[in-house]
């Protein structure tokens, strides 16, 4: 056995033992329990501020509005409930319906239980006590969303205006310009990792090198978005909770997703602190510490 697989499938040991010890599969149990009772309200606040972003953006050359475009790719954070978002988008959009700051507020709030399984799971795999930066953490999980489709409908934007560009100096347009599948992923790759960076930086007491979180933030986005990926697939080519249950199977796919996504978050942090403790034998990070 090489000495790389060897350090490699002890570091994997060692995560896996910080995960079970540490709680990590009912920590995950409860953030995806509160985060079903919690979207609602997260939903509304972001659905109104995206709504405020888009309000009155024009169609394309082929007629179909910018939103539409952006929305066919928006599923990452809610994969099943795209459908219900877009309605909501546009229903919004439409009354010209605001957020005011005290509605915002409370609608923050309304979404506290999560925040707070989140914060207890996160510290219980890094090993240290919780950092109780309330607001900040509420709105980095908003910003994310706010920002990906903020970062989508600018991209449209942009890729609209350099194809009528290059369509009117009569030259080919870029392969780059065209691809923009891969223009979304790359943003939401990117804004992903920002945000579990962020949150790490403000949900945690202990503060871990900043190699370590970037570590832990690749590690994150990659199955972040492997498991949105295979869900998905799952989901729409073998069985569809949806069909054959409705909107309580919609729910059902829900929280199962939210379960998934909370596993991985949890992993990429137990990965965080293992880093920490083979980069500094002589210090390990203790619960409470």
């Amino acid at each position: 056995m090489s000495p790389v697989f060897r350090r490699s499938w002890s570091f994997a040991k060692r995560v896996n033992h910080i995960f079970g010890d540490s709680g990590g599969m009912q920590h995950a149990g409860a953030i995806a329990y509160f985060g079903l009772i919690s979207i609602l309200p997260v939903v509304i606040l972001t659905c109104a501020i995206l709504a405020h972003l888009i309000d009155q953006l024009p169609a394309g050359d082929d007629g179909v509005n910018v939103v539409d475009k952006v929305l066919d790719e928006f599923s990452t954070a809610l994969p099943l409930l795209d459908g219900e978002v877009r309605k909501l988008i546009h229903s919004l959009a439409e009354t010209r319906t605001t957020i005011g700051l005290f509605t915002g507020v409370l609608l923050l709030f309304g979404a506290s239980a999560v925040f707070t399984a989140m914060e207890r799971g996160v510290n219980a795999m890094l090993g240290t006590s919780g950092q109780r930066h309330f607001l900040i953490t509420k709105l980095i999980l908003a910003g994310m969303v706010i920002s990906l489709g903020a970062s989508l409908f600018a991209w449209q934007i942009v890729k609209s205006i350099g194809e009528h560009m290059f369509s009117t100096a009569g030259l080919s347009i870029p392969l780059w310009l065209l691809d923009t599948a891969f223009a979304h992923w790359f943003i939401s790759l990117t804004i992903v990792a920002i945000g579990y960076y962020l949150l790490l930086k403000f949900m945690a007491a202990e503060r871990f090198p900043r190699k370590h979180r970037w570590a832990g933030a690749l590690v994150f986005t990659v199955l972040f978005h492997a498991a949105h990926w295979g869900l998905q697939m799952y989901l729409n080519h073998i069985i569809s909770f949806q069909q054959m249950y409705g909107a309580a199977g919609a729910f059902l796919g829900l929280i199962i997703w939210l379960y998934i996504a909370a596993l991985v978050l949890l992993l990429s942090c137990a990965v965080v602190r293992c880093l920490a403790e083979n980069s500094e034998p002589s210090i390990s990070i203790q619960n409470g510490a």
